[in-house]
C-alpha cells in the first residue's frame, strides 16, 4: 500500500508502469486520450502524487508539473479535487509553490493561456522530469514542442536514469493540435528527428471509469475491469 493508498483503474495502472520506465528506448511522449469521463484528469493526478512519493525518495526535489490552459480549470479540475481527495496535503500546498511533500518533492501546477505565456514559462531554464498537459488539444503543436523540451532534470549531480523524464499528453478528439497528436499517436507518420520508440499511447473510454456505473449495475469493481472493452 502506498503513501496515499492509491487506487488505479487498468489503464492508469499502466500509464504509471510507462511513467516509471526507463531505459535507452523506452517512450517518453505518452498520449492518453479519448472520451470524456474515462478518468484521464484523476489518472493524472495520482501518477503525479505516487511519482513524488516514491521518486522523490530516490531524487531529492523532484518536480512533477500539470499543465492547464485556464488556471480556474487547473484549480477546480484538479488542485482542488487533490486537496479533497488528500485533506492532510492542505498544509503543505501554497499558491507560489504548489504541492511539497515531506520528501521534498514538490508537484507544480502551472497554465498559459497564450502563445506567449508558453514561451516565457517553459523556454529556456524551466525543467521538470514529468510534465502532463490536461486538454493538451487546446495547445497548438509548437505549445507542446516547447513543453517538450521542458520535461528535463538537470538539477541533480548524479543525474536520471536515461529515459526517465516524460511529458504525457491528456487529450479530447479535436482541438488545435488535433492534426499533430493524430499524427504522432495513431497514423504514426514521424518527422525529422522524431523517433517512433519515443511514442506510446492508450485510447481512453467513458467505459473505463467505473464510476460511472457504481450502483446502477450489479458488478462490482474487480469484475467489471474483468469484462473486455466491448463487454
Amino acid at each position: 500500500m502506498n503513501e496515499f493508498d492509491i487506487h488505479f483503474q487498468p489503464k492508469q495502472a499502466k500509464l504509471y508502469d510507462l511513467l516509471t520506465a526507463t531505459g535507452p528506448k523506452v517512450a517518453t511522449i505518452i498520449g492518453f486520450g479519448g472520451a470524456k469521463g474515462g478518468g484521464k484528469s484523476a489518472g493524472s493526478d495520482n501518477c503525479a502524487l505516487l511519482l513524488a512519493c516514491e521518486l522523490g525518495n530516490q531524487y531529492p526535489g523532484l518536480q512533477i508539473t500539470i499543465i492547464r490552459r485556464v488556471f480556474n480549470d487547473l484549480k477546480s479540475n484538479h488542485i482542488d479535487k487533490i486537496l479533497a481527495a488528500y485533506p492532510h496535503l492542505r498544509a503543505s500546498y501554497t499558491d507560489k509553490d504548489g504541492l511539497r511533500l515531506h520528501n521534498g518533492a514538490r508537484i507544480v501546477f502551472a497554465y498559459a493561456e497564450t502563445p506567449g505565456d508558453v514561451e516565457r514559462k517553459f523556454r529556456g531554464g524551466f525543467e521538470s522530469p514529468f510534465i502532463f498537459v490536461d486538454e493538451a488539444q487546446q495547445f497548438t503543436e509548437r505549445e507542446l514542442q516547447d513543453m517538450e523540451m521542458a520535461a528535463r532534470w538537470t538539477k541533480l549531480t548524479t543525474g536520471l536514469p536515461a529515459g526517465c523524464c516524460k511529458l504525457v499528453l491528456l487529450f479530447n478528439p479535436g482541438g488545435k493540435s488535433s492534426d499533430y497528436l493524430r499524427r504522432v499517436f495513431w497514423t504514426k507518420q514521424y518527422r525529422g528527428k522524431e523517433k517512433p520508440h519515443s511514442y506510446a499511447f492508450m485510447h481512453v473510454f467513458g467505459w473505463d471509469n467505473y464510476e460511472w456505473f457504481r450502483g446502477q449495475v450489479n458488478v462490482d469493481e474487480p469484475d467489471f475491469y474483468q469484462l473486455t472493452s466491448d463487454q
